[in-house]
């Protein structure tokens, strides 16, 4: 975690020859390596290999500069590509690469053509994250000061949704990882609706909006617990 890629090339090397000193590589399932699109090339792509790593996950978020540009990310969209090719060629075994939903002024249709991209470009595994405003970062503080708007909880919701409509059709197993906190997190944004008697209640909406809320959350908890059960062999 936390990037090593960023460094150095003799700086990593460093890096990656003690922890094959101090750890049997040979005998770990998985050797996973962080990396950022603009910090791949095709020396650390070597070393990565020769040093026994196994599976880089790469932090592609977004395939839309300025939605990069929001996360203050050191790479470009055309960064991405290219960097999975250099992996590839150099045998990296598995690859992952992170999405994010959920960024300010992030549409459903850049989400969705994010997440084409990036299933076009035949990773092993797509993690998909809500974006989270974690206390103390710069982007915590640009929305408590209004310098950005946060997107709207009813367009992230419908992105949650798309994740799962795009990556079941594409033939993707789908597993729970963080996606149960997720629609925990999502089920706080909707607390308007929730009344501890009579389970849902929506002040000043009209009824058309109630049922597209209660639809919502139905379907978000439905997805979510039937894609919990199937991970562990229950079928639904």
């Amino acid at each position: 975690g936390g990037t090593p890629t960023i460094l150095p090339l003799s700086e990593l090397a460093r890096l990656l020859n003690f922890l094959t000193e101090v750890v049997d590589v040979r005998q770990l399932e998985e050797f996973t390596v962080e990396a950022n699109p603009a910090t791949v090339d095709d020396e650390k792509a070597e070393l990565l290999v020769s040093t026994g790593v196994s599976r880089v996950s790469m932090g592609a978020q977004s395939f839309f500069p300025d939605e990069l540009a929001t996360l203050e990310r050191l790479h470009s969209p055309e960064d991405i590509a290219p960097s999975v090719a250099t992996l590839r060629r150099h045998g990296v075994g598995q690859i992952n690469l992170d999405l994010i939903f959920g960024i300010p002024g992030q549409t459903l249709e850049t989400w969705s053509q994010s997440l084409a991209r990036a299933i076009d470009l035949g990773p092993d595994h797509i993690a998909c994250y809500g974006l989270p405003y974690e206390p103390g970062t710069r982007l915590t503080d640009m929305r408590r000061h209004g310098r950005i708007t946060p997107c709207d909880e009813d367009v992230e919701a419908d992105m949650f949704l798309r994740t799962f409509d795009t990556l079941e059709s594409a033939g993707a197993e789908l597993r729970p990882n963080l996606l149960t906190d997720y629609l925990y997190d999502l089920a706080k944004s909707f607390s308007r609706f929730y009344d501890k008697r009579l389970g849902v209640r929506v002040i000043d909406a009209s009824p058309e909006s109630l049922r597209h809320s209660r639809l919502r959350l139905c379907d978000l908890t439905a997805r979510t617990l039937r894609l919990g059960l199937s991970f562990l062999g229950i079928e639904t």
